[in-house]
């Protein structure tokens, strides 16, 4: 696939954002399509112009009969105009980042509890092994006597 021109005051490209190893505009992509299957790839597109022409070429190197098939695809305002495309309500969108935000409370709520768990586990087996807190039953006073101890 070839994107054959780019827009007027603007850039296409098959990459949303420039990287470094690749080209910047990304403008060639090969792909192998197994037969009887489809492929797409999505094309960035920014333009002042809302009617600026993008047109992507698609190749067919090997056809059935050895010769190559060729389509051209031009995207505009006037195409994507055609598209039906669902947006949550305003309502919905303030409801979904209404729980979006709770859940990110809990889930930092939860991380500083590990935290604090984590840290009083540390300190307990400091008092453990250090021998200023012992458990009962393992001290001189209670009579019995200490079974981690080698005679």
């Amino acid at each position: 696939m070839t994107i054959g021109a780019q827009p007027a005051s603007g850039r296409a490209s098959f990459l949303q954002f420039p990287i470094s190893s690749y080209p910047d505009p990304y403008i060639q992509l090969d792909v192998s399509v197994p037969p009887q299957s489809t492929a797409w790839r999505a094309v960035y597109v920014t333009s002042i112009d809302l009617h600026a022409l993008v047109p992507v070429s698609v190749v067919e190197i090997t056809a059935l009969n050895g010769t190559p098939v060729r389509t051209m695809v031009n995207l505009n305002q006037d195409t994507l105009a055609a598209l039906m495309i669902q947006v949550p309500t305003v309502t919905e969108q303030n409801a979904i980042s209404v729980t979006l935000s709770d859940v990110d409370a809990l889930l930092n709520a939860l991380d500083r509890l590990i935290v604090k768990k984590r840290d009083l586990k540390q300190a307990a087996m400091q008092k453990l092994l250090t021998g200023q807190t012992r458990l009962p039953g393992f001290s001189a006073a209670s009579g019995k006597q200490n079974p981690w101890l080698i005679s």
